[in-house]
């Protein structure tokens, strides 16, 4: 599965076709986190085959469909099972927010290679990550500490300049040369000048 950095929530729903035997047959139902339809058939698939004996030839899509939020205005915490194989083994793991691209980069996961359990709103209280916990409305300061990320840029430009001394930008020029005098292109020579 490529690494687009959405997953969309879609619901899957599958069985055996009909035989001259048995008329009725279960329906198994799915939850699947991918970017498209094609791939959640590919993923129903996958698990279907590993949890009973179907596979897709022998088998049909009965229904294929984006669940959509209910209140996408709200801000909501999710806590998510999932499992993912690393270059080692396979991990199982808890996680109070989940980027497909922040498994690849901390945990060296691949985005296929990510399984995505159960997913569940939580209330704030029952947050079990420190670095998250401070993002909740009610404990967000209303201006963060410190200087703002320009006025941290100025003061380490001006750092830098005090240390460099005057002249062009840092690595353009050596540092012998920035207070060499600059010649200037069309300068007119004194004619009362005996050099």
């Amino acid at each position: 599965m490529k690494a687009l950095g959405t997953l969309r929530e879609c619901k899957v729903v599958g069985r055996c076709p009909p035989t001259p035997k048995c008329h009725t047959l279960p329906l198994y139902r799915m939850r699947i986190f991918a970017p498209n339809d094609v791939i959640a058939k590919t993923r129903f698939w996958y698990f279907l085959s590993q949890l009973k004996k179907m596979k897709k030839s022998s088998g049909e899509i009965v229904y294929c469909g984006q669940v959509f939020e209910k209140s996408p205005l709200r801000v909501k915490n999710f806590g998510i099972w999932l499992r993912y194989d690393s270059r080692s083994s396979t991990h199982n793991m808890y996680r109070v927010f989940h980027v497909s691209r922040d498994m690849g980069a901390r945990y060296g996961a691949w985005t296929h290679s990510i399984q995505i359990m159960k997913v569940e709103e939580i209330a704030a209280s029952k947050c079990r990550r420190p670095a998250v916990k401070p993002r909740f409305q009610d404990q967000v300061p209303a201006t963060p500490p410190g200087p703002a990320p320009s006025a941290l840029a100025a003061l380490h430009h001006q750092e830098a300049q005090h240390l460099l001394g005057p002249g062009p930008s840092p690595g353009c020029a050596p540092n012998k040369l920035r207070n060499a005098p600059v010649k200037k292109k069309n300068e007119k020579k004194d004619i009362n000048c005996k050099y």
